[in-house]
């Protein structure tokens, strides 16, 4: 099954100075500097063993969450963690779009159950992006503290095993925003973000045309990423209106650049968190430029690899494949 590998254009190992080749500087002002993370919310368990929902793994055992983060509503969200006798580690989960549904790949997290990790998928009862008057950055508080409410009570905050993230689409966003914006690079050993992340450039996803850089390409197989994000998505998430439109309100662009993942205050260098990101260059959408836009300012060891033997936002069976090899494999403790 045919694919094209970014490794050799996109890997960037640790304290290797310099960008690789391929890499670009986008850097708004102020992005990339070490910036003290945004705060976190908190969790309350507001029931323990509830039924599950569809998408959850055989075995699991479901509670109901409610996560308060600062300055924006409580959001309601189910846990499903399903427990192995090995407890090699801890994998959390997180569907894309808007998050309602557990992320349930079946070549994936199955088999990590199977291979002896603690595996935990979370579904929110509404759009984790949204907001009454706030924009996707700080509704992104609430992915990262439930990925630190699990790595301190399922994960029980433990050094020796390895604590790991997997998302999908949107369900990546939550990650690079967890990791960027949020310090989680703190507790998370391994990140792997397949199709995204999505919202590295609102600005670019909902106005191509102000992009004025070089080509966007994330691997040889895709060497012009699209960058075009559904407005009917990032207008009611971002609280905008002009998202898609031919000259968007100086206002909205405003907004779009600040709550993006490349923005003023993130960090991108994660010394003791290795980065994959996946992408299917078939037909691909603004999932891709996301990544190209992420990968480009990470700082630290991070891999690149595009399929084309896919669907766009789905890898295939030999990508769907490869992620479950390599989190297997790159899943251990790095912050003993």
């Amino acid at each position: 099954m045919a694919r094209s590998v970014g490794l050799a254009a996109l890997a960037l190992a640790a304290g290797r100075p310099g960008p690789a080749r391929g890499q670009v500087q986008l850097d708004p002002p102020g992005a990339g500097t070490s910036e003290r993370p945004l705060p976190l919310g908190r969790v309350e368990v507001t029931r323990e063993r509830v039924p599950c929902s569809d998408g959850a793994l055989a075995g699991a055992v479901c509670s109901e969450i409610e996560v308060r983060c600062p300055d924006i509503p409580p959001r309601k969200a189910e846990l499903a963690v399903t427990r192995s006798r090995e407890a090699r580690g801890t994998i959390f989960a997180h569907r894309g779009s808007d998050g309602r549904d557990f992320f349930h790949q079946p070549r994936t997290v199955q088999r990590y159950a199977d291979s002896g990790f603690d595996v935990v998928q979370v579904r929110w009862e509404q759009d984790w992006q949204k907001t009454p008057r706030s924009g996707i950055l700080r509704a992104a508080c609430r992915p990262a503290t439930v990925m630190q409410h699990v790595y301190e009570t399922v994960h029980r905050s433990d050094k020796d095993r390895g604590y790991c993230a997997l998302g999908h689409s949107a369900g990546g966003g939550a990650i690079a925003y967890a990791l960027a914006h949020y310090g989680r690079a703190s507790i998370l050993d391994y990140a792997v973000i397949a199709a995204g992340p999505p919202f590295a450039r609102i600005d670019y996803g909902c106005a191509p045309h102000t992009y004025d850089g070089p080509p966007r390409e994330l691997c040889g197989a895709l060497p012009q990423a699209p960058m075009e994000l559904p407005p009917y998505l990032i207008d009611p998430w971002d609280n905008t209106w002009t998202c898609g439109e031919p000259s968007p309100h100086p206002d909205d662009l405003a907004r779009w650049r600040a709550d993006s993942i490349v923005s003023p205050g993130a960090d991108f260098s994660y010394p003791r968190t290795f980065v994959d990101l996946y992408d299917c260059a078939t037909d691909p959408n603004g999932t891709a430029a996301g990544a190209f836009f992420f990968a480009s300012q990470l700082r630290s060891e991070h891999e690149v690899t595009c399929f084309t033997d896919c669907r766009v936002e789905d890898l295939g069976d030999d990508g769907w494949r490869e992620v479950g090899d390599r989190l297997l494999e790159r899943c251990e403790p790095r912050h003993r």
